[in-house]
């Protein structure tokens, strides 16, 4: 596209694009307007980051795409104070961040679920982290990754655990914590021989180095097998840090069972939960999440950990069987409390967490992750209800949060042929206190909206037509702003004509 033709675009669009009013929306109070401030009183001293399993719903009124999370999306909610989760990362944000593939065909980066997901509770920490700084492990290998042989070529196997970053160059890369080949030489497995490894679905780390983990199938444990419940730790005394705090290697054979597939059921059934029709819950199912409980105490490990004994630190997890209800180990199975508020209830819905009372009612709609973390205010979200590709004559529509209520905000957009292959963009590195860390729209649109009351802001487009269908363009877009300098995760659409 030369440059005449682009801005000949910019022109159109600026005089065409206009804010987008949000339909039928519930108040939402955001937690820079309200400083996450309890209305029963109290400051919140914790937050809990959660995926999903399948779509939850934080506003069944709400029209846009921010209230809605799918399985490969990030919310945050803050129990205490009473407001609705936040998305904080959305599946549009995953094409820009690796790069993506025309989705007319299968996509190089699609890596499925977002399986498990944890921050660091030893060594590098921060104190307002955003997407870079989760240790993740998804659902399905992507890119040349081989799962056969457990290789992480390019991309990485559903058994490795690793963050989307940034080089110094702003150009993408993974950056490996541990690797699946390093788990499965824990568990005992040899892993010159293994085939298909394992498939992490949960992980957290503690703050004396030890890493906790539980897999998608039965697993050989140093000769014992555990079912899809069990938490696996592999011990610190087994485990060599390099300078980054990734591991660099591990003892073979050291990995000891915390609970098997008896213990977890048995924690479920002591929660007392019973579904919307009133069957009780007895058995947890597949263990799907896991981060350290932050109301302390211990309970009574299967196995010994070396440094620890029996005495394991008491665990927040969620699984297949409790819906989108979190619970505790303490007191042998309990709703988890986190700043006085249970995030189960007995009745599984899921409002707890700041969703749509009675939209997660069934056993079904359960959560893949969760990450404890210490009060903070989460990274800026942007948003499209297009998904991967919108086609035909259509608005192009974005939406926005976690501004200051009213704050101006800047609406960068960048419009490019679509090509074979879209290679992930560089970005530039912007300041620690722009919450997200990345700028990658410089331009050559910029458009001026203002935040609503909630710290929201939303524009779309003129109807959009590319044209023949044999065209096609990449919109790319990122907003910023002006007042507190906040910066969101950034989006991309492709459009087409079907």
């Amino acid at each position: 596209m030369s440059r005449t033709t682009r801005l000949t675009l910019v022109t159109l669009l600026l005089i065409c694009c206009s804010a987008v009013p949000r339909a039928g929306q519930t108040a939402h109070g955001s937690p820079a307007a309200n400083a996450c401030v309890s209305p029963q009183g109290g400051t919140p001293q914790w937050g809990l980051y959660f995926v999903a399993n399948a779509e939850l719903v934080i506003d069944e009124v709400s029209e846009s795409p921010l209230d809605r999370l799918g399985d490969q999306e990030l919310a945050w909610v803050a129990p205490l104070s009473h407001e609705p989760a936040v998305k904080v990362q959305s599946e549009a944000s995953r094409r820009i961040l690796l790069g993506d593939v025309d989705p007319a065909v299968p996509w190089l980066y699609d890596w499925g679920d977002l399986d498990a997901l944890a921050l660091r509770s030893y060594g590098v920490l921060t104190d307002r982290p955003v997407f870079d700084d989760f240790i993740v492990s998804v659902e399905q290998k992507f890119a040349h990754a081989d799962e056969g042989s457990i290789k992480d070529i390019d991309g990485a196997v559903d058994g490795s655990l690793f963050r989307v970053t940034r080089s110094g160059t702003g150009a993408p890369q993974l950056d490996f914590f541990m690797t699946e080949a390093q788990i499965v030489t824990a568990l005992g497995h040899d892993e010159l021989t293994v085939t298909n490894g394992v498939d992490v679905d949960a992980f957290m780390q503690d703050s004396w180095g030890n890493i906790f983990l539980s897999f998608r199938t039965d697993e050989l444990v140093v000769g014992t097998l555990v079912g899809d419940a069990a938490l696996v730790c592999i011990p610190r005394t087994a485990i060599t840090y390099d300078g980054d705090v990734d591991v660099q290697s591990v003892i073979p054979s050291s990995a000891v069972v915390v609970w098997d597939d008896a213990m977890a059921d048995a924690f479920a059934e002591n929660a007392a939960l019973v579904t919307a029709t009133g069957k009780k819950i007895d058995a947890l199912g597949d263990l799907q999440a896991v981060t350290l409980d932050p109301a302390g105490g211990t309970f009574a490990a299967l196995q010994a950990i070396p440094g620890l004994g029996h005495d394991m630190p008491n665990v927040l997890f969620a699984g297949q069987s409790v819906g989108a209800s979190v619970l505790s180990t303490r007191d042998g199975g309990s709703p988890a409390i986190i700043d006085g508020v249970a995030l189960a209830e007995p009745v599984i819905h899921g409002g707890a967490l700041g969703l749509a009372p009675d939209a997660t009612a069934a056993t079904t709609d359960d959560l893949n992750a969760l990450a404890l973390a210490a009060i903070h205010r989460p990274q800026a979200c942007l948003d499209t209800p297009h998904g991967a590709v919108m086609l035909g004559v259509e608005n192009v529509v974005l939406h926005g949060a976690g501004f200051t209520p009213d704050d101006l905000v800047v609406l960068l957009i960048d419009v490019e042929p679509a090509s074979p292959q879209l290679s992930a963009i560089p970005s530039l590195p912007a300041p620690a206190w722009a919450g997200y860390r990345h700028l990658f729209m410089t331009g050559p649109l910029a458009v001026l909206l203002q935040a609503d009351s909630e710290g929201r802001a939303a524009w779309q487009s003129a109807p959009w037509d590319v044209g023949a269908p044999d065209i096609a363009t990449w919109v790319r877009a990122q907003m910023w702003s002006l007042g507190d300098g906040q910066l969101s995760t950034p989006v991309s659409v492709w459009c087409a004509t079907p």
